[in-house]
This record gives structure tokens, C-alpha cells and sequence, in this order.
């Protein structure tokens, strides 16, 4: 099942004390580690719903300030595709609804591990011309969503960002990769194989004992008249 970010949370990045740099985190209870980008430190004014981590790069009231969240979805994803015209009417609509609306929607791909993730580009219509990029990552027990905003100028080191995110990020995972559902598949097909040679091998048995009278169960059989 797939779902996007919550409104309030896409709101509070849009709108964005600091402390120290942060680094590696490791978070035992969920079972993931991940180290943040040079340049960020904690922001715990940025905490929203859901929201495992937050950190930030600058200052509120500076055009470059740069929120990094880290949310929790609250079960597995599933490996479909997502349909671009419905993702980007969601999107619109849940935007809408806090008073944020879009001039672009993009729906692009982004890799971790060895799995192709969805990455949601908005383009937020204000005056300062922020960028939101969202990306899902199918951990288990429970999926995490990470969340970019910043401004579109500051586009490609955004992108650059996340993707450093996503190359730090360890964790299990529901989804299988190209390899294991092949060698699975593969698993599959060899016990199948298997049994049906044992089934042809028995049958074969069977009437060879016939022929060479012997019955299905290994006994002799006396041909032949009584005295």
C-alpha cells in the first residue's frame, strides 16, 4: 500500500536555534541507519506528525534555509509503479487544502540499493520559490519517507542531498531484488522438476513390476495352473 505525505507535514517544510552537526544516526528501535549531510544540524521546530528526525542547513529567515525530515508511514509499501496523473492530483489537493499550490509537478526515479524509488518534485508557488522532493523507501517493519525542501535554486545540490541520504541508508527490506526473485523462481521451479521425476521414476517402476510379475507393492505373483 502506498500513501503520500501528510499535508501538514509537506506545510512545515514549505514554511520553515540550531544545534550541533549531527552525522551517522542509528535508530535501534526501527531498525535502519543513515548518516545526514555535512551542513545539517538537529531542528527540532520542524517536528510535524510522524516525524522521526528533522534537521536543518541555515536559518528560518534566510533564503537558502534547508529542512531535511525523516518521517515514519506506519507499515510496508509495495513494489507497484505509481500512476503519474493521480500521484500528481493527490499531491495537488492535499497541498491545496493548507493553502500551498504548485507550478510544476514531476515524477522522476531515484536508486537505493538496488531498487528504483519514486522521487515527488514540487514546485511551490511563492514568492521565495521553494522545492519539496520526497522520496519513499520500502524499509520493514516500517516504511520511512524522506523529505527535501528548499529553494528551486538550490536544486541540484538538493537532489545531491537526497541521494547521499539514500547511499548512507541500511535497513531491511520487504522488497526482493531482480537476483532473489529469480533464485527463488528458480527454487521453485527445480522442486517441481524434482517431483515430477520422482512421479515418472514411480510409474516407471510400477510397470516394469508388472511385466516381471511382481505387483505395485513388491510381492510375487505365481502365474500357473493348480495341480
Amino acid at each position: 500500500m502506498r500513501r503520500l505525505i501528510g499535508p501538514a507535514v509537506l506545510c512545515a517544510l514549505a514554511h520553515g536555534v540550531l544545534a550541533a552537526p549531527v552525522g551517522a544516526i542509528r535508530d535501534a528501535g526501527h531498525g535502519f541507519s543513515f548518516t545526514v549531510p555535512d551542513g545539517y544540524s538537529e531542528y527540532p521546530e520542524g517536528r510535524g506528525p510522524d516525524t522521526a528526525y528533522v534537521f536543518a542547513r541555515g536559518k528560518p529567515d534566510e533564503p537558502s534555509f534547508t529542512q531535511l525530515k525523516i518521517q515514519q508511514m506506519h507499515g510496508t509499501i509495495g513494489r507497484e509503479s505509481l500512476d503519474r496523473d493521480k500521484a500528481e492530483r493527490a499531491w495537488r489537493d492535499g497541498l491545496r487544502v493548507t493553502g500551498i499550490e504548485l507550478t510544476r509537478f514531476d515524477l522522476r526515479k531515484l536508486t537505493w540499493k538496488d531498487f528504483e524509488v519514486d522521487l515527488f518534485v514540487s514546485y511551490v508557488a511563492s514568492s521565495d520559490k521553494r522545492l519539496i522532493l520526497v522520496t519513499q523507501v520500502p524499509l520493514k517493519p516500517e516504511a520511512i519517507q524522506i523529505a527535501l525542501a528548499g529553494p528551486s535554486s538550490d536544486e541540484a545540490r538538493l537532489t545531491a542531498d537526497l541521494q547521499a541520504v539514500l547511499a548512507s541508508l541500511d535497513g531491511p527490506t520487504n522488497w526482493k531484488t531482480d537476483q532473489e526473485r529469480i533464485e527463488a523462481l528458480a527454487w521453485v521451479v527445480g522442486l517441481l522438476v524434482g517431483l515430477l521425476v520422482v512421479a515418472w521414476w514411480l510409474r516407471r517402476r510400477r510397470r516394469g513390476g508388472d511385466r516381471d510379475g511382481v505387483d505395485g507393492h513388491g510381492s510375487s505373483i505365481r502365474w500357473g495352473h493348480r495341480a
